[in-house]
């Protein structure tokens, strides 16, 4: 990563929101008393810390990532297709990053820095509804919501 590399920040006026597929997804509640910080590394190789509560996202019987709680519980709905079962039930808005390559922080509705990605030419800038912004690859952005 190169030292000069710049901050994007979300452009409202290229998105277009996006509905979710229902993916099932398996969610645990990590009961981490509030001011607690916790750091995980996410399957995408970058960092995520939450302070206080947050759950663990299960692929393949491993945490792949992490969603602070009050972002996840405001936009999930619980199944019981599976234990634990949660599904994404609102939209992000999002549109397709035209650029070299930079760095998108994550923040979230608490203030914490939750993580700092890098967004190449072609991925996807998206805005979930607590406005925390992150990056998508396409095949992510595809396998999680309704893209014409």
């Amino acid at each position: 990563m190169s030292a000069q590399m710049t901050q994007v920040t979300f452009d409202e006026t290229l998105a277009q929101s996006y509905l979710p597929l229902r993916v099932v997804k398996q969610a645990v509640l990590v009961p981490v008393p509030d001011g607690v910080e916790t750091i995980i590394k996410a399957e995408w190789g970058e960092l995520q810390k939450f302070v206080g509560p947050w759950y663990a996202i299960y692929v393949d019987g491993n945490v792949a990532y992490g969603s602070a709680k009050q972002e996840f519980d405001e936009s999930h709905g619980t199944t019981d297709e599976m234990e634990n079962g949660y599904f994404k039930n609102t939209p992000i808005d999002a549109y397709q990053y035209r650029g070299p390559d930079a760095r998108v922080t994550t923040v979230l509705s608490d203030g914490t820095i939750e993580t700092e990605n890098t967004i190449s030419d072609g991925d996807w800038l998206a805005k979930w509804p607590h406005g925390e912004v992150g990056v998508l690859k396409e095949d992510n952005l595809r396998k999680r919501y309704q893209v014409g």
